[in-house]
């Protein structure tokens, strides 16, 4: 199966490529900047709500890392191991509405598929399988209800027919058949609102070995009556909706090593920096915490790498939900473990 999770860059996307450089100049700089102080400061970490889900690698660029799927409470205390550590590819975690179910992928030497555990009991089931030797995914998310999977994937659900580029599904967790939300334009990432609208990329990042242009859209629950939020010269990453599905954020791609988070505020339009744009640092894989205070993310800045200084290892972060006071979560020494995803769930 030609998967793989494409190390230190888009984290939660499981893709079949390593990203590349050779993007042009960023207009993130021109963006404005936060304009009056945020009154919420992230003053404990250990006293935010919800519950944190997150992939862990023991040796990131090594071929012998082992990856773990535990969850824990904000501050990183509470680990709760749910996949022992073991030779597998898991990502794109996301938390059911009610916050008692994960969905996942998980890619071992048994095949590749998409799960959903009870985090309770940690019983898993598979929803959906790959069948292709060049299938893949890019994207998972919840509708509101709980009851399906949207997904983003090459291949046609229940087939092993695969095309060159990835489309959006709707996949009933009961059973029966997937409905296409979009055509095969290289679409995902996706993410559903509290009211059922469906955002999602469109990139031909997601076919390629390089980075590229992308835009991200909006459309009905059905993928009817499409329409774009904004192009960006470069690849726009992982979107996560505030509780309240008012304001999106993503991390914005500059470069295999340049990654910053950006906000979209749906209404407006208006986008601003969460974390300042830094040449040769990452932050991605941001995801919301259930009242919509903070935001957690992946990012370098503590500067541990693997064997160059692109080789970046990731930490996690909280800060406010406006890019302000970041605070170490959950962090390790050394040069061979990182995190690979996290959510926040309820």
């Amino acid at each position: 199966m030609a998967i793989a999770t494409c190390a230190a860059c888009v984290a939660g996307t499981v893709l079949a490529w390593s990203v590349g450089a050779g993007a042009s100049t960023s207009s993130a700089h021109e963006l404005s900047p936060e304009r009056s102080p945020d009154p919420r400061v992230v003053s404990s970490v250990s006293a935010l709500p919800g519950v944190l889900a997150y992939v862990s690698d023991s040796d990131y660029y090594g071929s012998d890392g082992k990856e773990k799927l535990a969850t824990a409470s904000p501050g990183g205390a509470h680990e709760r191991t749910l996949l022992a550590p073991a030779d597998a590819d898991i990502g794109l975690l996301e938390f059911s509405p009610s916050g008692r179910q994960l969905a996942y992928f998980h890619d071992s030497s048994a095949g590749a598929t998409v799960e959903v555990m009870d985090v309770a009991t940690r019983r898993a089931v598979r929803v959906l399988k790959l069948r292709g030797t060049s299938a893949y995914l890019d994207g998972l998310a919840w509708t509101p209800d709980g009851r399906d999977l949207i997904v983003g994937s090459n291949e046609r659900p229940g087939s092993s027919t695969t095309h060159p580029e990835t489309a959006l599904w709707r996949v009933p967790l009961a059973g029966g058949k997937p409905k296409e939300l979009t055509s095969f334009e290289d679409a995902g990432d996706p993410v559903v609102l509290p009211d059922g609208d469906l955002v999602y990329v469109v990139s031909k990042t997601f076919s390629s070995t390089s980075l590229k242009r992308s835009a991200l859209w909006i459309s009905g629950p059905n993928g009817s009556h499409p329409h774009r939020l904004f192009t960006s010269a470069h690849f726009v990453d992982t979107p996560a909706a505030s509780p309240d599905g008012g304001i999106l954020a993503f991390s914005l791609v500059v470069s295999d090593t340049s990654m910053h988070l950006e906000s979209l505020t749906i209404s407006t339009r208006h986008r601003k920096n969460l974390t300042p744009p830094v040449k040769d640092r990452t932050d991605i894989s941001p995801c919301w915490s259930p009242n919509g205070s903070a935001i957690m993310f992946l990012s370098s800045r503590a500067g541990r790498h693997a064997t160059t200084k692109s080789d970046q290892l990731l930490d996690a972060y909280v800060m406010t939900a406006t890019g302000r006071n970041p605070k170490e979560a959950i962090a390790r020494p050394g040069d061979k473990w990182s995190l690979v995803v996290v959510a926040w769930g309820p």
